[in-house]
């Protein structure tokens, strides 16, 4: 059995809404607790969001959610994007200051 609280669709988005703030913030900070905090917050609301869509998919056609959905998902994107950019930065920057391995032969 799921211990997931169910919500109704609305509510669950709600809830999605304010971790995708919550990730923003975070991500602007750049403190890497605050980041990892709100992504495990932002993944239990998208659970919970996913399991609320599974029990009740007809509210998925909702006029009124469909918006934001939509916002929802640009800003999860955007997010993603944000995160991949800042990883390829600490990339080069680490292979900048640490040398090169060679493999023996």
């Amino acid at each position: 059995m799921n211990s997931l609280p169910v919500l109704n669709l609305e509510e669950a988005l709600t809830e999605v809404e304010k971790h995708l703030e919550r990730m923003s913030l975070a991500l602007l900070a750049g403190e890497a607790q605050a980041v990892e905090q709100a992504s495990a917050g932002l993944r239990a609301a998208i659970g919970i969001f996913a399991e609320a869509a599974r029990r009740r998919p007809a509210q998925l056609d909702e006029p009124s959610l469909r918006p934001r959905l939509m916002a929802a998902n640009q800003t999860l994107a955007s997010q993603r994007e944000n995160l991949a950019r800042r990883a390829a930065g600490v990339d080069r920057t680490l292979a900048s200051i640490l040398p090169a391995q060679t493999l023996p032969t």
